[in-house]
């Protein structure tokens, strides 16, 4: 009888609160708010793509008010919700498996930008870095983290996205970052 005892509550605590308890569990969320574009028209943002799994990203923008971070994508109790967003950035043809799979465009102001990468625990381990980037306006990049690359630190890959005229293809070119150190929050003060 023992052993059936958590099982027996368990039921007993759903047909007494319904399973709309674990509705409002899921809906529940963290403090970090979710990012959204700022209101600027196009031609003075930048647009980032960011490529493969998007959970566990956010961001900060030096104008930030209050110095808040943003998730990239929401987060509730049961975990992140990985997504896709195309606002139109060009596709690189010769990369078509980063379509294939998640992938999460948005605009930002122009300015310094900390981005925080901390994926949960997989098979090749875990990561926590932050990055400052840049973007000038008017410009497209893409944001490449693969946590597969190198099992021993974090790896990051910003690049602008061109068309190469020569050869009418539009390419990565690479853009300037820098590597940050983590801190649980994200601040331009260190």
């Amino acid at each position: 009888m023992n052993k059936y005892y958590p099982v027996i509550m368990l039921t007993f605590c759903l047909g007494l609160t319904g399973c709309h308890s674990f509705a409002e569990l899921g809906r529940q969320e963290r403090d970090t708010p979710v990012y959204k574009d700022p209101p600027q028209s196009s031609e003075n943002l930048a647009r980032i793509r960011f490529v493969g799994n998007v959970t566990g990203i956010s961001l900060l923008q030096k104008s930030d008010v209050p110095q808040k971070e943003r998730d990239l994508v929401a987060h509730t109790m049961l975990g992140f919700y990985n997504d896709t967003r195309d606002i139109g950035i060009p596709k690189l043809s010769y990369r078509p498996q980063d379509y294939k799979s998640y992938y999460f465009e948005i605009k930002v102001k122009p300015e310094p930008i900390l981005i925080k990468v901390s994926t949960d625990v997989g098979p090749n381990g875990f990561c926590q870095t932050v990055f400052l980037i840049t973007p000038e306006a008017g410009k497209d990049y893409d944001l490449n983290y693969d946590q597969k690359e190198n099992k021993k630190i974090c790896v990051m890959h910003f690049n602008e996205i061109v068309r190469d005229a020569t050869i009418g293809v539009t390419v990565l070119k690479s853009a300037f970052y820098k590597a940050k150190k983590y801190h649980y929050t994200l601040s331009f003060g260190d």
